[in-house]
């Protein structure tokens, strides 16, 4: 691990002194320039980093950015040959009809019903104008002819102000604020341009705040539903709330998300978390040990995607390290296979692929020799990132290639991934929470939101549901 500070040899001994040095002690000058050789290497490597070798996201690969090399595909371009295809499709029974009728004829007749024949049918999609429904509450007051006193109705339950927004205004605000990422000025910019009333941060912030207390028994049924899915994807990713580092973790399948921020990364956030305590499926992550730690009943599978951009680094360091280039096809090959075929491999299927694997890891090996300890030093023997690699590669094989006996297991954590990239984006926009728990309502929205995009549920309605304290539960998304 390189220091942070990296003092100047030759301001602290001098030309001179390195001269001295080389004479006197050649073996000390030689120790010296290998670990300045590889101090090098290192600051190389790191500005060769980029989204296609490390976990750095595309935004941060900056101009000088190489494109990707693309093989030009032989298909034509736009929908290919079989492809269903989407397009604006006539309803049955329109909300408006405009009748046109010719009364001459091109020759000069005059046209009477009788000469009808058919209707010939064009309808125009658009938007009706933008406005706010206003319902206006009156309450009778009655004198009570036995006492003499004012009496009346209770008005409706959440009527409660002189003038107010209803639960579909609201949760229009936090549809825009929660699931567009809409700051809330532009949100207020927003819902003033479509509806001509100016609406404050604090209103938008009173919404969600409401959305998010209605959603906790979602929440809490939802981490249930989770704990009991045969396969989870799990990730976590650091963000900022107060100005201190917390962890945003999600816990994903292909129906479900559920987000959850926590001050820690580990097994302690994992146990306060709940969804991962004494799991017993598939689990999908990256290499953080914790996972491994915590749920040691799990089938774990590491995500192909991951090491991939861990290969591809090593391939970039010289053409000794092209087995590394050579591994990252054997993985997508196999890919293919277990897609092609679409099921699982048998063990018999598997002995060409283990071959292939264990192939490339011989010439990894070869291409990156471990030196001899000449003497017994405490702490662990240092290798580099790519002994490093290759060591995992092999002693974690089993869960690299899991997604190819296991039909339930994806080749990447690619899903966790892209469910994170909803907070990184909500980072960017914001720059940090100012509380931790306007981060946990964040989160909460967020996981609500997700699960009802991949059940295909109208969210703006479901927002809507939720503010009027009857959200959609999971139990509701189940298949029938």
């Amino acid at each position: 691990m390189l220091s942070k500070e990296i003092p100047r040899l030759s301001e602290s001994i001098g030309r001179e002194g390195l001269i001295k040095l080389a004479k006197h002690d050649p073996e000390a000058f030689v120790d010296l320039f290998l670990q300045l050789e590889e101090r090098v290497c290192e600051l190389e490597r790191r500005l060769a980093e980029n989204s296609n070798n490390s976990s750095k996201p595309p935004s941060q690969d900056g101009p000088g950015k190489a494109a990707k090399s693309k093989s030009k595909s032989k298909r034509r371009t736009g929908g290919q040959k079989g492809h269903a295809g989407r397009h604006l499709k006539q309803v049955e029974h329109p909300d408006h009809v405009v009748e046109l009728w010719l009364a001459k004829a091109p020759s000069g007749a005059r046209l009477t019903k009788r000469d009808f024949l058919r209707w010939e049918k064009r309808q125009v999609f658009d938007l009706p104008e933008p406005k706010l429904v206003v319902t206006e509450y009156r309450v009778a007051v009655f004198r009570d002819p036995a006492t003499g006193k004012d009496c009346k109705e209770a008005f409706p339950d959440g009527v409660e102000a002189p003038a107010q927004y209803g639960t579909g205004a609201l949760a229009f605000m936090v549809y825009l604020h929660t699931q567009q990422h809409l700051p809330l000025e532009r949100t207020s910019m927003v819902f003033t341009d479509l509806f001509g009333h100016s609406v404050s941060e604090g209103t938008i912030l009173k919404a969600r705040d409401r959305a998010a207390i209605e959603l906790l028994n979602f929440e809490e049924d939802l981490r249930a539903t989770l704990s009991k899915q045969p396969t989870l994807c799990a990730d976590e990713t650091g963000f900022r709330v107060k100005e201190s580092l917390y962890w945003a973790h999600v816990a994903c399948s292909e129906n479900y998300t559920y987000y959850a921020v926590h001050d820690r990364r580990g097994s302690e956030a994992f146990r306060d978390i709940g969804v991962l305590q004494g799991y017993e499926g598939n689990l999908i992550h990256d290499c953080l040990s914790s996972y491994d730690k915590f749920c040691p009943e799990a089938k774990h599978g590491l995500c192909n995607a991951h090491v991939i951009r861990e290969l591809t680094a090593v391939s970039e360091q010289g053409s000794h390290q092209s087995w590394a280039n050579r591994l990252v096809d054997v993985l997508y090959a196999a890919n293919d296979e277990v897609i092609d075929r679409g099921r699982s491999l048998t063990e018999e299927e598997m002995v060409s692929w283990n071959r292939k694997y264990d192939r490339q890891l011989r010439k990894g090996k070869k291409a990156n020799p471990e030196e001899e300890i000449k003497e017994v030093k405490r702490g662990r023997r240092k290798r580099t990132k790519a002994q490093n690699l290759i060591k995992r590669l092999e002693e974690r094989k089993s869960d690299y290639l899991r997604f190819m006996v296991d039909a339930e297991v994806p080749f990447t954590n690619n899903l966790a991934e892209r469910d994170l990239r909803m907070m990184k984006l909500q980072m960017k926009i914001s720059g940090c929470f100012r509380t931790l728990t306007g981060a946990e309502d964040f989160g909460r929205l967020r996981s609500y939101i997700s699960t009802l995009r991949k059940n295909g549920r109208n969210l703006l309605n479901g927002i809507k549901l939720a503010m009027a304290g009857n959200p959609i539960m999971p139990a509701d998304l189940l298949p029938e």
